[in-house]
C-alpha cells in the first residue's frame, strides 16, 4: 500500500481558467506539487453573493477547497495526471460542505 500523504497548502497564486469558469492551484505532497482543479459548478455551488465572479468566490472559499482536495487525494480520488478535481458534488448546494469542512 502506498502510503499518501496529506496535502498542505503552497504560498502560490491560484490561476483562473477563463475557458472553463474554474479555477486551478497546487499543493504539495511533501516535496510532490499537486494541481487542484474546482471545476465552475463546484464554484456555483458554494455560498456567496451573487455579484461575485466565480474566481472571488475561490477566494473567499480557498481554505475549504483546499481541505476538500486534501480528503480527496488522501483518499484516492485523483485523475490519471495526478490532478485532484473539486466537482459539484464535492459542494452540494448551498456551500454546507464548505462549512461543514471549516
Amino acid at each position: 500500500m502506498v502510503n499518501v500523504m496529506l496535502l498542505i497548502p503552497v504560498a502560490q497564486a491560484a490561476a483562473a481558467d477563463p475557458s472553463l469558469g474554474a479555477v486551478r492551484f497546487v499543493m504539495k505532497d511533501g516535496s510532490k506539487l499537486v494541481t487542484v482543479l474546482v471545476s465552475s459548478l463546484a464554484l456555483a455551488n458554494s455560498e456567496i453573493a451573487e455579484d461575485h465572479g466565480y474566481f472571488c468566490t475561490f477566494k473567499l472559499n480557498r481554505k475549504s477547497f483546499e481541505r476538500i482536495a486534501s480528503t480527496k487525494y488522501e483518499n484516492g480520488f485523483v485523475e490519471p495526471d495526478g490532478t485532484v478535481c473539486i466537482q459539484a458534488m464535492d459542494v452540494p448546494a448551498g456551500g454546507h460542505a464548505l462549512a461543514l469542512a471549516a
